[in-house]
């Protein structure tokens, strides 16, 4: 299933500007783009970055391409995830960033950098009447799924397809009358995968009338030859499982709101230690994610409290991964 060109659904989206061209460097205005300009290696990643995204362009129709220059203007802000406190750019961090993104242009469509593994795969319907609502989803599937791990993805990626055509096609019978902006959005960024690993979030927004939608995510861990879900503890032995869990446990506890609830419990020695209903929630398989760089781990509402504490969230970077893996485990997006 190939659909780039059903994706065209950022609002003014044909009024927008290609969103990747050479960098005039008497034009730099923002740390990036002086932190590139100053750096020889950056400025040379920054030029294939540019040849990847028009190689990805060239030859596709008008919506296919609005479809990419879209993705990448979504994309270039991220590179501020790279200014420290004083808005200087860390260029290693940058290098590899852009690095990342030169692959996954190169393989945004099943093409060599992606290992033959990925593509686009997405539904885009407007919004026909006040009694229906507009679908815009933009997913992943893979190219050749020549496993059964690889099906059960792509199965699980034509599931939310059908779950939107299906469900999410009208506005429920008690939604608060006609609605003249009423939609469902779904959103996986790229996925990433380290030998039979894959980790994807799903990223879900609703809105059918009234103050405000809801919105949620959902995140798929597969063993790609078990065709089955990872837990996050597949990946850890126990006892290394229980010093991660104290690393992300401190995260959250260092943060100015200190324990949320019930994220503590009195250990031996009285000081707080991660309390059982933490430990449990760690281990959950739903609640965790690898992004290339760090794992989060996220507990959803009245998990670690009441709700006015909200969601709380630890993000572990990989270095401090390392040490807890069960051997032979790789993390996915290393080294891309």
């Amino acid at each position: 299933m190939r659909l780039l060109s059903c994706l065209v659904f950022a609002a003014g989206l044909f009024g927008l500007a290609p969103a990747a061209q050479a960098l005039d460097c008497a034009k730099a205005k923002t740390p990036e783009e002086l932190a590139i300009c100053h750096d020889p290696a950056l400025r040379a990643a920054d030029d294939e970055l540019n040849q990847a995204y028009r190689a990805l362009r060239a030859g596709r129709d008008a919506g296919e391409q609005k479809v990419i220059e879209v993705l990448q203007a979504d994309w270039l802000p991220s590179r501020t995830q790279c200014r420290d406190a004083n808005n200087a750019v860390d260029g290693q961090c940058l290098l590899g960033l852009t690095r990342r993104r030169i692959a996954f242009l190169r393989g945004a469509d099943g093409g060599p950098d992606s290992q033959g593994r990925l593509r686009f795969v997405g539904l885009y319907r407007p919004q026909r009447s006040v009694a229906d609502t507009a679908l815009k989803l933009s997913l992943f599937e893979f190219a050749q799924p020549d496993s059964e791990g690889k099906r059960l993805f792509n199965n699980q990626v034509q599931g939310w397809i059908d779950n939107a055509r299906r469900d999410h096609a009208e506005i429920p019978p008690d939604a608060d009358g006609p609605c003249h902006d009423c939609e469902f959005t779904v959103t996986m960024p790229q996925p990433f995968q380290a030998g039979s690993f894959i980790s994807a979030p799903i990223m879900s927004w609703s809105y059918t009338g009234g103050n405000h939608g809801s919105g949620g995510t959902d995140y798929i861990n597969l063993d790609l030859t078990k065709n089955a879900k990872l837990a996050l503890t597949d990946l850890l032995l126990d006892y290394e499982a229980n010093g991660l869990a104290k690393a992300c446990y401190d995260q959250i506890l260092a943060r100015p709101d200190g324990d949320p609830g019930n994220a503590g419990a009195p250990g031996l020695d009285g000081k707080q230690v991660p309390s059982n209903p933490f430990m449990t929630a760690f281990r959950d398989p739903t609640d965790w994610f690898f992004d290339g760089r760090t794992l989060t781990v996220r507990f959803g509402l009245y998990v670690l409290g009441p709700y006015a504490a909200g969601e709380q969230t630890c993000a572990l970077g990989y270095e401090a991964v390392k040490p807890y893996l069960v051997e032979g485990a790789v993390l996915p997006g290393e080294g891309r």
